[in-house]
């Protein structure tokens, strides 16, 4: 890996540990709940490895284990063990814009890659959430930030795909932003700024 560090070289080697590299990747998944691990580095390596359609299968199964394990031990042990575990100001920052709780809240949070997925996890946890409802909100949010990844990292040589890959984590990311702040209270931007020109008219009358 050292003397040939190209992609393809990369491939060659991670070809050779098809049959255990995905339990592997899933159970760093997992263990990515408690050890701070970036998760997008284990997508990329899932798609230079079992390329786009096992990456994502992968990815994504490994996701959901660690949000059910997450999720578990905030509603087993609640705050005296997250406190152990996580900043209790980002828990709470977190709370608060899933405060609402409904169904589109909880599929936009998990397109904001500033919003931690563990913490999302914990803060879901400690709320009267269902598990089902978690589950399926959890297994369809997480798909599209999933899928942009993972198939970033399959075509790494591929610049074309990379630049539509930016372009549409950006529109998804935005997308998930302005439908948070819609449904959290809070106006998106270009609202906030009709709103107060539309004051500054009236007081100008």
């Amino acid at each position: 890996m050292l003397h040939d560090p190209s992609v393809e070289h990369a491939r060659r080697i991670f070809a050779a540990t098809t049959v255990w590299l995905p339990r592997v990747i899933i159970g760093l998944m997992i263990l990515h709940t408690l050890v701070p691990v970036p998760a997008e580095i284990l997508a990329f390596a899932a798609g230079m490895a079992l390329g786009p359609f096992w990456g994502v299968v992968t990815i994504w199964v490994g996701a959901m284990w660690g949000a059910y394990f997450g999720f578990f031990l905030a509603r087993t042990f609640g705050p005296p063990l997250l406190r152990r575990l996580v900043a209790l100001q980002r828990l709470e920052h977190i709370q608060r814009h899933i405060k609402p709780m409904d169904i589109p809240i909880l599929l936009a949070v998990r397109l904001v890659p500033v919003l931690s997925f563990n913490m999302l996890n914990f803060a879901l946890g400690l709320t009267r959430i269902t598990w089902w409802r978690f589950t399926w909100t959890t297994g369809v949010g997480i798909v599209p930030v999933t899928v942009l990844v993972v198939v970033f990292g399959a075509h790494l040589e591929n610049w074309r795909v990379l630049i539509l890959m930016t372009l549409a984590a950006l529109v998804v990311c935005l997308g998930g932003s302005v439908v948070l702040h819609w449904r959290s209270g809070a106006f998106p931007p270009w609202r906030v700024s009709r709103q107060a020109a539309a004051k500054d008219g009236q007081r100008s009358h």
